[in-house]
């Protein structure tokens, strides 16, 4: 899939980590787990895909040589992701309740 140019990449990371979230959200039910990984996907690909500039770069400790910004849906969950010249690289999601200087981030 193309946005505003660019070809949305999903890195096995990012799907590793919606997968998780959904997980967690599931313990109160799965139908909750579903949900919140629809909203996590519409949220990449209907409001960070076409102004993928308009979230600011993050410096991740762990990643300090990646330019990644992140995108926050709701101030409880963070999409990160990368911006190249023609590919929109989503790298990772996580609950703002965790620490971001203590995730593991998939390599680009």
């Amino acid at each position: 899939m193309t946005v505003g140019g660019r070809e949305l990449v999903l890195l096995q990371g990012f799907l590793d980590s919606l997968l998780e979230l959904e997980q967690w959200a599931g313990q109160r039910g799965a139908r909750e787990g579903r949900e919140l990984v629809k909203r996590l996907t519409d949220f990449a690909f209907d409001t960070i895909a076409p102004f993928p500039l308009a979230f600011p770069v993050y410096p991740f400790r762990l990643a300090p040589d990646r330019v990644l910004r992140r995108a926050v849906l709701s101030r409880q969950y963070a999409v990160v992701y990368e911006v190249h010249a023609t590919e929109l690289v989503f790298v990772y999601a996580y609950s703002t309740l965790r620490n971001p200087d203590q995730l593991s981030l998939p390599q680009g």
